[in-house]
């Protein structure tokens, strides 16, 4: 049982037109009659203007105070917010009274915390919340809306409820076995199939809008003054990466947010090939190229076609072979080093040419990266779930098919049964752990 009130800015800090303070908890409303300095009725859920004193009754300015009364509020709790000028010396003044006056500051997310506590909304909601604050555009925006409409909860529970009917009746059978008869073998893995099918659509519906929510990684790399730089600022639109003839001016990973035909893209300058390492700032540029190369979506990989091809290109070749690729030469405003079928042979790939100088071939190399993200759902149906959604939908699909193919006992079909759905229940906050609850809601801003 929650006790203790608590209070913290739900405004973003800063100069402007409007601050809100919030508090929440049993003492809510004693806090704010402490704040106007005299007793007055306030009705639930009705905007009113009152003026605010300190303990010396000194004015502090007036509000626009609305008091929401537990169990009808955001937390569940009795709420109370209070409308000021959002001067950050004044809002922190009304703070360190309000704590003074008994409440404590809120933690990152601890708002929404209590209102899962409290039934109010489940982790899947709660965790939505967060994603709409923090979304980058439309298309993230629409599937964190879609997520808190509760339609992903309602599927969940009605994966539960069907997979507890089928518990039940072996509990049942097991228990009273004159009375209750146990479905039979092709009712029950007809249940169970139905039911991973209904998973895997869910994780299919996921894969196929996530790029579209989190943006496609790409990768920019090759031997060091190929024009990697070059094209990050093409794609940019402006000069955003030092461009020099000095091989390996870029040295740290550079990455920023694109949009090419509405698909977001997470576009990354690396510094490319290092074979040879000559310093420790070699040996951590090289490492960190290595590592966002594993977790590319897509790498560009490139070819200076003005110079012959040496070991360091090779060497990007082996790099990225096993990769999502595009192969691309640059320069091809200059006289041609190297035949491009040559290169061909050797990748095993069609290689577009462009030139980053006449931009020639760049509107080329945008459909290309877009090619295979062209059939994006509508925004009704955009739908993202999180790693920790994701790998428990997994779990859960997991434990359904060893009923499917391994043929257990029917003592170890209910086992297995009951750990699905504790699965399914930890995505919806059914079940779930202190240290669980407390990383979801760390990474929510603070008066949220």
């Amino acid at each position: 049982m929650i006790s203790d009130t608590i209070v913290n800015i739900a405004t973003p800090r800063g100069y402007g037109a409007i601050g809100v303070i919030r508090i929440s908890g049993e003492n809510a409303l004693d806090i704010l009659k402490k704040l106007i300095q005299k007793e007055t009725h306030i009705e639930p859920r009705l905007a009113k203007h009152l003026f605010l004193k300190d303990k010396d009754n000194s004015f502090l300015g007036d509000a626009i105070v609305i008091y929401y009364k537990a169990p009808n509020s955001y937390t569940g709790e009795d709420v109370v917010e209070i409308q000021i000028l959002s001067s950050p010396v004044l809002m922190e003044r009304i703070l360190e009274l309000i704590i003074e006056y008994g409440a404590r500051l809120s933690r990152p997310g601890e708002f929404t915390e209590r209102a899962f506590l409290n039934g109010k909304i489940d982790l899947v909601r709660a965790e939505s919340i967060n994603r709409i604050v923090y979304s980058q555009d439309l298309v993230e925006l629409k599937s964190s809306l879609n997520k808190f409409s509760g339609k992903l909860t309602e599927e969940i529970k009605k994966i539960i409820e069907e997979l507890n009917e089928i518990v039940l009746n072996i509990e049942a059978s097991i228990s009273f076995p004159d009375d209750v008869e146990l479905m039979s073998e092709v009712e029950l893995f007809d249940k169970v199939k139905r039911n991973v099918l209904i998973i895997e659509k869910i994780l299919e519906k996921h894969e196929l809008s996530k790029p579209f929510v989190d943006g496609i990684k790409l990768t920019l790399f090759g031997k060091a003054n190929v024009g990697k730089s070059s094209l990050f600022n093409i794609f940019m639109e402006e000069e955003r990466v030092i461009v020099s003839e000095v091989p390996g001016t870029t040295r740290d990973i550079i990455k920023e947010r694109i949009y090419i035909n509405s698909l977001p893209i997470d576009i990354i300058d690396t510094a490319g090939v290092i074979r040879e390492i000559e310093n420790e700032l070699d040996k951590i540029a090289q490492e960190r190229s290595e590592k966002v190369l594993d977790t590319s979506d897509l790498i560009i990989l490139m070819f200076d076609g003005s110079r012959e091809l040496n070991e360091d290109d090779f060497y990007a070749i082996e790099k990225v072979k096993k990769k999502n690729f595009i192969p691309v030469i640059n320069k091809n405003d200059l006289p041609k080093a190297f035949e491009k079928e040559e290169l061909e042979k050797i990748i095993g790939k069609d290689i577009l040419s462009i030139s980053c100088l006449t931009k020639d071939g760049i509107d080329k190399l945008k459909r290309e990266i877009t090619k295979i993200y062209q059939n994006r759902p509508e925004l009704n149906e955009i739908f993202y779930i999180n790693s920790r959604e994701k790998n428990l939908f997994i779990e859960a699909k997991n434990f359904l098919n060893e009923i499917l193919f391994n043929k257990p006992t029917i003592d170890e079909i209910s086992f297995l049964l009951k750990d699905s759905i504790k699965k399914l229940k930890e995505i919806i906050g059914e079940e779930f752990n202190q240290d669980t609850l407390k990383e979801i809601f760390s990474k929510f801003c603070i008066g949220k």
